[in-house]
């Protein structure tokens, strides 16, 4: 399916109010109500929580994307949580666990 040149597979589950624009999405996703995607990659089975607003970036299979964060030119790595509220500029999340409460940082 596209919505606005983005590619969003048929099961992805986007709850209310999201927008998604230029955006290609794997399968198996969610997006929390009033969350935004604008120019990303989002691979499959990415959980992204309600209101937040990812720019700019790559989200890498199986990651968790908190509620409330902020992603602007951001790589996520493979099954990485970000934690809730959670604001980042060019940052790269990897390596398996979790960034700090509400900072970024780049974990390899």
């Amino acid at each position: 399916k596209r919505r606005d040149q983005s590619v969003v597979p048929e099961d992805v589950v986007a709850e209310e109010k999201v927008a998604i624009k230029g955006t290609v999405m794997g399968p198996g996703c969610t997006v929390g109500s009033r969350s935004k995607l604008n120019n990303c990659v989002i691979e499959a089975n990415v959980k992204i929580g309600p209101n937040c607003i990812i720019q700019n970036s790559v989200i890498c299979a199986g990651a968790t994307i908190e509620e409330g964060c902020s992603l602007n030119d951001c790589q996520v790595g493979t099954e990485f949580k970000v934690p809730a509220s959670t604001k980042a500029k060019g940052e790269s999340f990897a390596g398996g666990g979790e960034a700090a409460e509400g900072e970024g940082g780049a974990y390899w």
